[in-house]
C-alpha cells in the first residue's frame, strides 16, 4: 500500500477533485446472470438458502456488475516462446468444446484465452505497428481473436512498457532482436490491440530500471491509451500489470495499483522456465505457497473489481491431485484471478478436470464482495487459518492449511471469524462436497493432511457486538470523512450512490498515510449500493477520507460507513515498534518494511554482539505476561528456525525460536508469544540477542502485553 506524507495526500486530494479520473479501464462484466448463479452455487455450498444469498446481492445495489477475478488459460507455463496460433486456437476449442460452447472449463466460468510474449514479428511494419510473427501466427491476430470470440471466449494479448520484452530481455526469442515493447508506441499499439479485437492486455515491466513513480507513469500511459482506444468502439479492456519483474524493488505490494489496473501481479513468477524444450515448467509446491500465496497477502489494496494477481497457475502440471486441491484453494480464498496455464495438447484427466471446475470453489473464488482473505489464526508450527468474507448473513470461507510434514488437527473458532460463538453454524466440506453438521463456537479437523489443506464454507451469524457506525465528519464538494473506533485491522461496508453512467473509481485514504482505492459500481432507480473492504485500522480512532468528483447531478455520494462483523487479523497490533528512538539498537539494522505497521523493522542480526532492546515496557502489575513478537523469518519454508535469546529487566537469556514462512522477497509477518516475568510500572525492557551460530528474524515490535493467570 502506498505511503503518503499529509502534504502528499493533501494535494493527491486536490488533484483528484480537480480532474476526477473514470474508470472505463474496466475489467470483466460477467453480467447479472453469472452473478446470480455464483450466488446460487455460494448459497447451496454453505448450506444457506438461495433467497438468502439472492437478497443479500440485490441489497448490494450494482454489486452483480462488478468484475469479478478474471478466469481463463495463458500461454506461457506450458509453452514460452514455442506458443503459435494451432496451439492458441487448441486451447481455445479445449476450454470450449469448440464451436458447442459447452466445454466443462467454459462452462465454469474459464473465459480467457491469453497469448504471452513471443508473439510478434521479428519488426515492426514500415509505419511502426506490431505485426505477428509470420511463421507462428499466419493468419495474423484479428483472424485469431475472430476465432477465439467465434467459440464464445476472449481473446488477450502481452506486452511490455520497454524497449524489449522479457523473452527479448533474457535471448529466449531467437531472430527477434529489434525492440518491440510498447515504449514510445503506447497509443499507436492501444489503437492496434483494439482493431484485432483484444479484449485483455497484460502489461509486464519486465526492466531492472525505475522508480515506483517512473513505474507509475509507464503503466498509466497504457492505461490511458487502452482506455481512449477501447472508448471509440465501446470495448472494455481488462488491464493486468506486472510491476514486480526483474525490478529490484518489489512494488507490487508497495502501492495502490488499484489506481491503475484491473489486476496486479503481487510476487515473482511462479516458475522461472520458459516451456521450451528441456525447460518446462516444473511445479514446485513450496513456492507456489511460501512465495505466490504468502506474498500474495494484500487485502486492503483487493476490493470491488482490483485485485491482487498470484500468477499463473500450475494445477495440472504434475503436482500430487491433493496439491493441486491445495492450489486452487488457496486461489480461491485469495480471490485470485484464475488463469490456467497447462498444456492443452495432452487430455485433461478427470481429477484435474473436477479439481479446476469445482463450482463450490469457484464460487468462494468468484464471490462478488471481491476480497481476499487474511490469516485468522496465530501459525502455529505450520498450521495456519485463512478466512474469507462471504457475501450472505454471517457466510465465510476458510481454507485450514498445514505446511509440515505430518497430519495435524487444526481448529477454526467461530470470534475468530466474527461470529457469534454462542450460536451454531452449518460447517460444509467444498472439496468433498460434504455437509459436516452444526457446531457452536468452532469446529476441528482432526486430520489435515500433511502438505495439504481442507476447505470449508461456515454459515453462522453474525456477531451483532462487532457492528459499529463510523462516526461521520467533513462532507462537502469532494471530500467526505469518517470516524472508526477500532481494535484491530477489520472490514467496513460503505453504503454509496453512483448514479452516473459509468464506474467510478475514488481514492480513500486511511489516517492521511494508507491509500487504497475502491470502485463504486453504477446505481439504479435510487437504489443505495455497498462495497465492502479490508481496512488495517489501528488501535483507537482511525480517520477514513473519500476523495469524490466535484458535485454535480451525477455525482456521486457516500451515505454511510459502518465497521461490520467479519473476520480478524491473528497478527495482533503493534504496541512497542521496533525502530523507535527509545530503544537501543546494537550493530543491527533499522530497514524499510512496506508490510510492517512503522512501516520499518529492525533486522540484520548477524553477529555476536547484534541485539536490540525494548524499553518503557508497562503493565499494571507485577506477574507472568504474553508478549506477543511480532516479526520475519523468511526462510522459504526450509532449514532450522531462526531463533534469538531473550532478556527481560537484565536477566538470564532464554533462547526462543522463530519459525520461517513465505520468502525475503515476498515476506510475511509472523507472531510468536514468549511469556516472561514483567514489574509493574513502565521501565520493563526486554532484550534479544543473537545465539551463537544463529540468525535472528527481522522484527516489527511487540505487541500489548498480556496478563497470565497465576499457576497454582
Amino acid at each position: 500500500m502506498k505511503i503518503l506524507g499529509r502534504t502528499q495526500v493533501y494535494l493527491f486530494f486536490a488533484s483528484i477533485v480537480m480532474a476526477f479520473v473514470l474508470s472505463g479501464c474496466g475489467g470483466d462484466q460477467q453480467g447479472a446472470s453469472n452473478a446470480a448463479s455464483v450466488a446460487q452455487v455460494a448459497a447451496n455450498s454453505a448450506n444457506v438458502s438461495a433467497q438468502d444469498a439472492s437478497s443479500q446481492t440485490q441489497a448490494r445495489g450494482s454489486i452483480a456488475s462488478i468484475a469479478l477475478p478474471p478466469m481463463g488459460w495463458a500461454s506461457w507455463n506450458a509453452y514460452g516462446c514455442n506458443i503459435t496460433e494451432d496451439l492458441v486456437k487448441t486451447a481455445a476449442d479445449v476450454i470450449s468444446d469448440g464451436l458447442k460452447k459447452d466445454g466443462p472449463l467454459m462452462k465454469a466460468g474459464y473465459s480467457y484465452i491469453n497469448v504471452d510474449d513471443c508473439w510478434f514479428a521479428p519488426s515492426r511494419d514500415a509505419q511502426g505497428n506490431l505485426v505477428a510473427d509470420p511463421v507462428k501466427f499466419p493468419s495474423g491476430i484479428k483472424a485469431l481473436a475472430d476465432y477465439v470470440h467465434a467459440r464464445g471466449l476472449k481473446f488477450g494479448m502481452y506486452e511490455v512498457p520497454a524497449a524489449e520484452t522479457c523473452a527479448q530481455r533474457n535471448n529466449l526469442y531467437p531472430g527477434h532482436t529489434n525492440p518491440m515493447g510498447s515504449l514510445g508506441h503506447e497509443v499507436q499499439d492501444a489503437n492496434t490491440f483494439v482493431a484485432w479485437g483484444v479484449d485483455y492486455v497484460k502489461y509486464d515491466w519486465c526492466s531492472p530500471d525505475g522508480t515506483v513513480d517512473d513505474q507509475v507513469a509507464g503503466f498509466q500511459k497504457m492505461r490511458d491509451a487502452l482506455n481512449s482506444a477501447g472508448a471509440a468502439v465501446n470495448r472494455q479492456i481488462v488491464y493486468s500489470i506486472n510491476p514486480n519483474s526483474f525490478h529490484t524493488d518489489k512494488t507490487g505490494r508497495s502501492y495502490d495499483w488499484g489506481q491503475v489496473a484491473d489486476l496486479w501481479r503481487t510476487t515473482e513468477d511462479i516458475t522461472y522456465d520458459t516451456g521450451t524444450p528441456g525447460h518446462q515448467s516444473t511445479p514446485d509446491f513450496s513456492r507456489i505457497v511460501n512465495q505466490n500465496f504468502y506474498g500474495n497477502l494484500f487485502p486492503e489494496a483487493q476490493h470491488t473489481g482490483v485485485y491482487n494477481d498470484a500468477d499463473m497457475m500450475l494445477a495440472g502440471f504434475g503436482l500430487t491431485a491433493a496439491q493441486d486441491q491445495t492450489h486452487m484453494s488457496l486461489w480461491a480464498i485469495s480471490g485470485a484471478p484464475l488463469i490456467l496455464g497447462l498444456d492443452v495438447t495432452t487430455p485433461i484427466s478427470s481429477p484435474t478436470m473436477a479439481t479446476l471446475t469445482n463450482p463450490e470453489v469457484l464460487a468462494v473464488d468468484q464471490d462478488p464482495r471481491g476480497l481476499q482473505a487474511i490469516r485468522v489464526a496465530v501459525p502455529q508450527n505450520g498450521l495456519g487459518v485463512w478466512a474469507k468474507l462471504l457475501v450472505g448473513q454471517g457466510r465465510r470461507a476458510v481454507v485450514l492449511l498445514n505446511t509440515t510434514g505430518s497430519a495435524a488437527p487444526i481448529t477454526v473458532n467461530w470470534k475468530d471469524l466474527g461470529l457469534d460463538p454462542a450460536a451454531s453454524a452449518s460447517v460444509r466440506d467444498i472439496w468433498a462436497h460434504k455437509d459436516l453438521g452444526s457446531h457452536r463456537s468452532g469446529y476441528t479437523v482432526s486430520a489435515v493432511p500433511a502438505g495439504g489443506s481442507v476447505m470449508l464454507t461456515i454459515a453462522g451469524v453474525d456477531d451483532a457486538s462487532k457492528i459499529h457506525p463510523a462516526k461521520p465528519g467533513r462532507h462537502e464538494d469532494g471530500a467526505a470523512s469518517y470516524t472508526v473506533n477500532a481494535t484491530t485491522g477489520g472490514y467496513i461496508d460503505v453504503t454509496y450512490l453512483n448514479e452516473g453512467t459509468s464506474s467510478l473509481k475514488v481514492p480513500l485514504t486511511l489516517n492521511d498515510n494508507v491509500l487504497t482505492t475502491i470502485q463504486l459500481p453504477v446505481t439504479t432507480g435510487h437504489a443505495q449500493g455497498t462495497v465492502t473492504l479490508y481496512m488495517p485500522f489501528v488501535p483507537g480512532s482511525n480517520t477514513l477520507s473519500f476523495a469524490l468528483p466535484d458535485k454535480g447531478h451525477h455525482a456521486p455520494s457516500i451515505e454511510k460507513v459502518a465497521l461490520i462483523a467479519a473476520p480478524q487479523p491473528a497478527l495482533p497490533p503493534v504496541a512497542y515498534q521496533a525502530e523507535s528512538a527509545t530503544n537501543i539498537i546494537q550493530d543491527a539494522a533499522v530497514q524499510a518494511c512496506n508490510i510492517c505497521s512503522g512501516h520499518e523493522k529492525v533486522g540484520n542480526f548477524v553477529n555476536a554482539d547484534s541485539s536490540l532492546q525494548f524499553n518503557g515496557i508497562a503493565v499494571p502489575v507485577d506477574g507472568e505476561y504474553a508478549v506477543p513478537v511480532v516479526y520475519i523469518s523468511a526462510d522459504d519454508g526450509g532449514g532450522s528456525p531462526r531463533a534469538l535469546s531473550v532478556s527481560v529487566n537484565n536477566g538470564p537469556p532464554v533462547p526462543v525460536q522463530f519459525p520461517g514462512e513465505g520468502t525475503w522477497d515476498f515476506p510475511i509477518l509472523s507472531s510468536a508469544q514468549v511469556t516472561v516475568p514483567l514489574k509493574a510500572g513502565a521501565a520493563n525492557t526486554i532484550k534479544f540477542s543473537v545465539i551463537s551460530g544463529n540468525y535472528g528474524p527481522d522484527i516489527d515490535g511487540l505487541g500489548q502485553p498480556i496478563s497470565q493467570p497465576v499457576k497454582q
